[in-house]
């Protein structure tokens, strides 16, 4: 269900915690199609950074479960909560199959966007080391919000990155 949010539209704090708490339960137990549905129907596109590493133990999702997720990655009317929900998902879902998906939705996002940050914090968690993402990365260091994130991520992707981010530093002066 979804989570009440206050007069400014901000989620009640006491709702807030139980649904923090129950997707933790739900990532523990490894109960996936049920934490898809929490995340999705909560209407709230954020989860604990720890809830990767709570259903670590189940290893990968089922591919029914991230086919599902697939339709909305690929879906160019999905809403901007729909896609945070759907990049969470694929977080939290270790499958590297997504990673070029993620690839094609970040290629049409805004780069100051959290579509942006969400994505790469997945693509980083899937393992993704492609020049693709390195690019995005150098593109990113550029940018007003982001420029940590670009920097981070080019600094993460070892000589690759490295190599970037030199080429980028000549350029500048």
């Amino acid at each position: 269900r979804p989570v009440p949010r206050d007069v400014n539209g901000k989620p009640e704090s006491e709702s807030y915690m139980e649904y923090f708490q129950a997707i933790r339960a739900l990532a523990a137990i490894g109960s996936d199609a049920v934490l898809i549905e929490a995340i999705k129907g909560s209407g709230i596109v954020e989860v604990p950074l720890d809830l990767v590493e709570l259903r670590a133990h189940r290893g990968g999702m089922s591919k029914h479960l991230t086919n599902q997720i697939l339709q909305t990655l690929r879906n160019p009317k999905s809403t901007e909560d729909e896609l945070l929900s759907a990049i969470i998902i694929t977080w939290l879902s270790h499958d590297t199959d997504l990673v070029p998906d993620l690839h094609v939705v970040l290629a049409k996002a805004n780069l100051e966007s959290q579509v942006v940050r969400y994505a790469c914090t997945a693509l980083q968690a899937l393992g993704d080391h492609s020049n693709e993402f390195g690019q995005l990365a150098l593109n990113l260091v550029l940018t007003k919000t982001n420029t940590s994130l670009g920097l981070n991520i080019l600094l993460n992707l070892g000589e690759q990155g490295s190599e970037l981010l030199e080429k980028w530093l000549e350029s500048c002066n």
